[in-house]
């Protein structure tokens, strides 16, 4: 697994299978697999953010935001509450 990690804050924002390759770019990141682009990440570029490759123990409950990367480790952010248990907890009002 691969993984693009937010420099400032540690926030791991994507987990991505192996195949995808991931090209930041000075103005966005750029995925793409088998030699097709398949997304660009708008918001973030090669100056925010970090690519860790050969992540073999991301978190199975991985959600973007939910976790910080340092030092080869995972960490659940402090007070991260599931933003779907809110909104089902809104629509249920």
């Amino acid at each position: 697994m691969k993984i693009i990690v937010e420099k400032e804050t540690k926030l791991v924002k994507f987990l991505l299978d192996d195949l995808v390759e991931i090209h930041p770019t000075p103005d966005h990141i750029m995925l793409n697999k088998n030699g097709k682009d398949i997304a660009k990440i708008a918001c973030h570029n090669e100056d925010d953010c970090t690519v860790f490759r050969n992540i073999e123990n991301a978190p199975e409950d991985y959600m973007g935001n939910k976790y910080t990367y340092e030092d080869g480790e995972f960490t659940l952010v402090d007070g991260w509450t599931d933003p779907l248990n809110e909104e089902q907890q809104i629509a249920n009002q």
